[in-house]
């Protein structure tokens, strides 16, 4: 999964209930709220808990996402170096 950062303004939200903007070098800035999304201005929204949700789901089934996906998460914090490790080893 690439992730569109020349398209939509991309936000991140992890289990501390705030929320990021993440940058194209994979920073994160903190915000006080999402800008709303608009054909000019489209946003894109990643939460952890959606990830951490389905991660047993990629575990124990023969569906499989990309290294680049995985590697995204991991550099984005969903995910660690031990589980990004387990996921591109498959």
């Amino acid at each position: 999964m690439k992730i569109p950062f020349e398209k939509y303004t991309v936000y991140v939200t992890f289990d501390d209930g705030k929320i990021y903007e993440l940058k194209e070098d994979f920073s994160k800035e903190l915000v006080s709220d999402m800008k709303m999304s608009t054909l000019e201005n489209p946003t894109l929204v990643l939460h952890k808990q959606q990830l951490d949700e389905a991660k047993t789901f990629y575990k124990e089934s023969s569906v499989k996402l990309d290294n680049e996906t995985w590697n995204n998460y991991y550099k984005i914090g969903f995910i660690t170096l031990q589980e990004l490790k387990a996921f591109t080893s498959k």
